[in-house]
């Protein structure tokens, strides 16, 4: 009707219909007016297509992908990926709440995640990172980052890089794992060491 109406293909909607057989499809349809012989509107061809396997994968890659934040917050882990070219740095929910950062409020940058480091771990983690990239290496670093609230999170960051086919680093991905109980846990052997020696 529409399609009549205005004289030009519509694009509609995917939609979820019972077929025939009782099983449930999703399908996607537009249309475009049908001009008569003489050139007049005669009504509207209509094209339907079947988006059933399509809107199948879209679910499974949700439910994937809402498992993963779920082990991610579970594990005190979080997911990053920067590109080098624009300085883009893609977060994970969980790193956000690793870094004490509010998505909507961030900008993913380079110097957003410097900005959050504690400044004494600035300049070795940065080290590390063009090492990282100047050599082609994995990455595996340490460093504290500083909570809104002034409370301090270690993190351990590992990742590696990708390049181009002329051997150029474009991109660099990899993980933060919040190690602050290890930390805590080896600064207290590490007391109980030097009073028994003392």
């Amino acid at each position: 009707a529409q399609a009549v109406q205005r004289g030009e293909t519509v694009v509609g909607q995917v939609m979820e219909i019972q077929r025939f057989d009782g099983s449930r499809a999703f399908v996607h349809n537009s249309a475009a007016p049908f001009l008569d012989a003489r050139g007049e509107l005669a009504g509207s061809a209509v094209a339907i297509l079947d988006v059933t396997e399509l809107k199948n994968k879209e679910r499974e890659l949700a439910r994937l992908h809402e498992r993963l934040v779920r082990a991610q917050r579970s594990a005190g882990v979080g997911t990053w990926e920067w590109d080098l070219a624009t300085g883009r740095l893609e977060w994970s929910p969980e790193l956000f709440r690793l870094f004490g950062l509010d998505p909507a409020a961030t900008e993913t940058t380079f110097d957003a995640w410097r900005r959050a480091l504690h400044p004494a771990d600035r300049e070795l983690a940065e080290e590390r990172i063009e090492a990282a990239v100047r050599d082609r290496t994995p990455l595996e670093s340490e460093y504290r980052v500083l909570l809104p609230g002034g409370a301090v999170r270690w993190i351990s960051a590992l990742g590696d890089t990708s390049c181009d086919e002329h051997g150029t680093v474009q991109r660099m991905a990899g993980i933060c794992i919040d190690v602050t109980r290890r930390k805590q846990v080896e600064e207290a052997l590490r007391a109980s060491e030097e009073r028994f020696r003392a």
